[in-house]
């Protein structure tokens, strides 16, 4: 859930950007899922390449493995399904050692599947069909064991991948980071759509990604439609109408005391916790019951629930903050100037992609790093788009890519403007990092995303050739 923080001393003028990698792992020769069996396997060679092994408190279950780096650790796991590696690297200065890294530990990851019979594969969505019940690939974690409790649709989540960048952001510039990648996801997915080929059949969706994010996922949880998936019903003012808004839902996870546990009354909302000062029962992921009161620990937690397409990450030094001075803090709109000199982290997690196509590994971080690092001439290309323009943009070019019009322009208008954005943010940094983008311009030419050319892949050679294309 959340990026390993690098050992790297902070520069208040360098904004460090971290990868959370997810892809799809399949069999060699047939291109359908792995099983449980195999990502163990993986882990045990891992594991004897000396990296570090992660058991679940819960299952016992061997279901990662870890590396320390000079500037970090590298975390590997599944995420949701066994099928789904996701790889985090700390964050680094610039996308050039980024890349670098990714490069040489990837490679050393797939090196491994590859003699076990296994690859990753470059899509936002694997190709084939689940042979069997989707459920029996379901990630052995105490995590999904209170997760499953109301996660109606856990299937849906197996089979999906994304290309997560975690990029430093500044508290006073969060809300603005917020809306304004928010109220142009549409635009961002237009450009990088991956996830058409599923079930062997062309999709409606050259991004089926969003639709499954829009999938109802649990009958129970309040608010659920603006923490899990996609762009919130409105913009934020600041930091405390950010929280506020979240926090009227359901709290989907709490850690006490290194025990994953959930409330037992799914009414009680994360703000009724946290400002009620009250005991309420719990259950752990063992089903165990418990009682539960907030404090100060619960807040770098509380802060990072919800899984829309721009997440935020705030960690606060605890010793710093009273759990009623932030609370108070909020209800004056006055968060930002609480936390000042009260926290060590601050960046946002950008969901809304699917994976690169291999050796564009680095273009979708690229962009959106640059397009944060040049935050005002973003917000004003955003006052062309209403919020609710914003949203509805998503769903339209989720389907149809830039082969479509808005508001009498073209998508490829918008987004040549937003490049050109982006280039101009990273050229601010001088490490080079707008090389990345040529692929992207590449796109724009051509007026294609990966979607369309996957999709003339299998109208010519099937799902065999999309599968052959985009193979580690």
């Amino acid at each position: 859930m959340q990026a390993p923080r690098s050992t790297i001393k902070k520069n208040k003028d360098v904004r460090l950007v971290g990868l959370e990698f997810e892809n799809q792992l399949v069999y060699s020769k047939s291109g359908f899922p792995i099983k449980r069996k195999d990502t163990k396997a993986l882990w045990e060679k891992l594991v004897g390449r000396k990296w570090t092994p992660v058991y679940d408190k819960y299952t016992s279950a061997l279901v990662g493995v870890n590396k320390k780096t000079n500037q970090g650790e590298i975390v590997v796991n599944t995420d949701t399904g066994v099928c789904n590696l996701e790889v985090a690297f700390p964050p680094k200065k610039n996308l050039i050692e980024a890349q670098k890294e990714h490069k040489k530990k990837f490679s050393e990851i797939i090196s491994v599947a590859k003699k076990l019979g296994f690859t990753a594969i470059s899509l936002g969505v694997t190709p084939r069909k689940i042979n069997g019940d989707p459920y029996n690939l379901k990630t052995e974690k105490g995590l999904y064991l209170i997760i499953n409790d109301w996660l109606i649709r856990h299937n849906v989540q197996i089979p999906i991948s994304s290309h997560q960048v975690c990029i430093d952001v500044k508290i006073e510039d969060m809300t603005k980071s917020i809306n304004c990648l928010s109220k142009l996801s549409g635009l961002i997915i237009a450009l990088t759509a991956n996830s058409v080929i599923e079930n062997e059949k062309i999709q409606n969706w050259k991004e089926i990604r969003t639709l499954h994010w829009k999938v109802p996922i649990s009958n129970e949880i309040k608010n659920i439609d603006n923490i899990f998936g996609g762009i919130p019903s409105k913009s934020f003012k600041n930091l405390s109408d950010y929280f506020k808004f979240i926090w009227n839902g359901t709290p989907l996870i709490i850690i006490k005391n290194g025990e994953w546990i959930r409330l037992k009354d799914w009414r009680i909302t994360t703000w009724q916790y946290l400002t009620s000062g009250k005991e309420f029962d719990a259950i752990t992921a063992d089903k165990k019951t418990i009682k539960v009161k907030a404090d100060e620990s619960d807040l770098n937690l509380m802060m990072m629930l919800a899984w829309n397409d721009v997440k935020v990450h705030i960690i606060v030094d605890s010793k710093k903050i009273k759990l009623d001075d932030f609370i108070n803090a909020i209800r004056k709109n006055l968060l930002e100037k609480y936390l000042k000199n009260k926290i060590s982290t601050s960046y946002l997690e950008i969901r809304m992609c699917p994976v690169s196509p291999k050796g564009e590994e680095m273009t979708t971080p690229a962009f959106l790093l640059g397009l944060v690092n040049n935050l005002k001439e973003l917000e004003n290309f955003c006052k062309k788009f209403s919020w609710e323009e914003g949203r509805e943009m998503k769903n339209i070019l989720s389907i149809k890519g830039m082969d479509c019009m808005f508001k009498n322009k073209s998508v490829s208008f918008y987004l040549e403007q937003l490049l050109k954005i982006s280039e101009i943010g990273l050229k601010k940094r001088k490490f080079g990092e707008e090389k990345f983008l040529n692929a992207l311009y590449v796109r724009l030419k051509e007026e294609k995303n990966p979607a369309d050319k996957t999709i003339e892949i299998f109208k010519k050679e099937g799902v065999s050739g999309v599968l052959k294309v985009n193979m580690y």
